[in-house]
């Protein structure tokens, strides 16, 4: 009996309709379960609420409120027009990310079906989003997720453009603009518009590429030009590009001098060590005690990506490419950069896997695994293809659903809501601290701690940050006055911290002795100013 392939996918249109629901549902409870309240989510946070109030795009938790010119504006707009629907800061913020996390989904699917069939697609897809290491990949997953989303989508715009046989001129503008909101999210976006430039110079037939590269090559350098002049504008000192510091041998001090070839081969000799033994086998479910396992995957990783980049020289090798290789001369070395580029490196490795068990993947010629040598489903095959696409996804929401340890009733009970409003755990003591700051000093007090902004959100006091200049009026007039309070961590790792704060105070007269205290981490230390003993 001939398969009605409509009917097919209409059927697999709604099974994925469903499926995504499920996701949606599913990224909402990831988000709430390890969703930060550290640094980067206050400051995101609190930018967001100065666009919103018209105070413009500053840092006001520090004693003199400053330009902000680190974090690049996409995300914190986005936030801020999330917060102007929903009125709770922390719930806008987490169905923010959550939403950008099913549209990175969406985007992934897209671009790993333009490549491969359908089914093998939805599969890597569904891996990606099971693995720990894409949900929760640190316990930081902010401005990664809305990366990923807008890199995907420059891919999946780039390969329809390559594909098309009329290139249109709005096609390349609308490469270009996603492109930009791409770096204005994250910096490393950067490595898009070489890895554009070399797959349009390389590639053969492509139609009007110089057209291509002109006007992609103009709105974002245009877009980064003009982020820097306001920075520079904004602080009365020139700014230059994020991420300069990389040809500085010590990231934290420039007047230690450049960065030689030895210190760059050292430092990527470090960060590939620290990939190899600690990302990826925590990627692969924690199967660190597997001999070879990383090793194994990073050698079929590399034959499925040299074997596309020789016959294809397509935008995403290149990307892959300049990617890995600022991440490697990349000063700071985190688990957290490897998300924008894991789904790639996955298909990567299923595609060397596929090439090197070429000789039974052709005894089995009806596989759609085929596809992954590059030829794509044709004709009535597309319809069964994508309805088995369709409950694979469905399955494996069910799967990732029952794995994530929040209440289904996330959304439909008071006691879910006001889990979803509270922030972690473990930064209570932080909180409690801050909220002890709030009720027990005048409002002219000065707050210096490790967390900055986070204090600063719940204690409304003007707050530093142990790399921010600790000699300025404000801070010597605060001390002398007994309005300088310390919020300090006794934990070793803020060791480093703990000396320059301590050392800094010891220049400053009068005694400094503990005011409160909140369970075993965070102390608060006040200076009496005139010399005499606190009571």
């Amino acid at each position: 009996m001939p398969i009605n392939s409509h009917r097919t996918a209409s059927i697999a249109k709604v099974i994925l309709a469903c499926g995504f629901i499920l996701y949606s549902s599913v990224m909402l409870r990831v988000v709430n379960s390890s969703f930060p309240a550290d640094l980067d989510a206050a400051r995101y946070l609190m930018l967001a609420q100065n666009l919103l109030t018209g105070q413009g795009y500053v840092d006001n938790y520090k004693p003199l409120a400053s330009a902000h010119t680190k974090f690049p504006p996409v995300l914190p707009c986005t936030l801020a027009l999330a917060m102007w629907i929903v009125p709770n800061s922390l719930v806008a913020m987490k169905l923010t990310i959550a939403g950008f996390g099913l549209l990175a989904l969406v985007a992934t699917y897209l671009v790993l079906s333009r490549l491969i069939a359908p089914l093998p697609a939805s599969i890597i897809t569904i891996v990606i989003s099971c693995q720990v290491a894409f949900l929760s990949y640190s316990q930081r997953l902010m401005s990664e997720t809305p990366y990923l989303f807008f890199s995907m989508l420059t891919i999946l715009l780039v390969l329809r453009r390559f594909d098309s046989n009329e290139a249109k001129a709005w096609q390349d503008v609308g490469i270009g603009f996603v492109m930009s909101l791409a770096i204005m999210t994250r910096a490393i976006g950067l490595v898009l518009l070489p890895a554009l430039l070399a797959s349009a110079l390389l590639r053969r037939g492509l139609h009007k590429k110089w057209r291509l590269a002109l006007i992609v090559s103009l709105m974002v350098l245009a877009t980064e030009a003009g982020w820097m002049v306001r920075n520079t504008v904004a602080t009365h000192r020139f700014l230059p590009i994020y991420g300069t510091f990389l040809i500085f041998r010590d990231r934290n001090h420039p007047e230690a001098g450049l960065a030689r070839p030895t210190d760059i081969f050292h430092r990527a000799s470090h960060n590939i060590g620290f990939y190899r033994n600690n990302v990826i086998p925590a990627a692969l479910s924690n199967l660190a005690r597997v001999p070879l396992l990383p090793t194994f995957f990073i050698t079929f990783m590399l034959v499925g990506w040299l074997a596309r980049l020789v016959r294809y020289r397509g935008t995403l090798e290149f990307y892959v490419l300049f990617y890995v290789l600022l991440l490697l001369a990349w000063p700071w070395c985190f688990d957290r950069f490897l998300l924008p580029v894991a789904p790639i490196l996955l298909f990567y490795f299923v595609h060397g896997v596929t090439l090197a068990t070429q000789g039974v993947w052709a005894v089995l010629p009806r596989l759609p695994w085929r596809s992954m040598s590059g030829r794509r489903a044709r004709g009535r095959a597309r319809a069964p293809t994508g309805l088995l696409s369709a409950v694979s996804i469905v399955l494996g929401s069910l799967m990732l659903l029952a794995s994530v340890p929040v209440p289904i009733t996330l959304l439909c009970s008071d006691y879910a809501r006001q889990r979803f409003n509270r922030y972690p755990p473990k930064f209570s003591e932080l909180f409690n601290a801050a909220r002890w700051i709030a009720g027990h000093t005048p409002a002219s007090a000065v707050i210096l701690t490790t967390q900055a902004a986070p204090c600063y959100m719940i204690s409304k006091r003007k707050s530093f940050g142990p790399r921010d200049v600790l000699s300025t009026k404000m801070y010597r007039t605060a001390a002398q006055k007994g309005n300088l309070f310390v919020i300090q961590r006794t934990s070793p790792s803020d060791v480093a911290a703990s000396r320059r704060i301590a050392a800094e105070l010891l220049r400053t007269k009068g005694h400094w002795h503990v005011v409160f205290k909140t369970g075993s981490t965070y102390v608060i230390a006040q200076n009496t100013g005139d010399g005499r003993a606190g009571r």
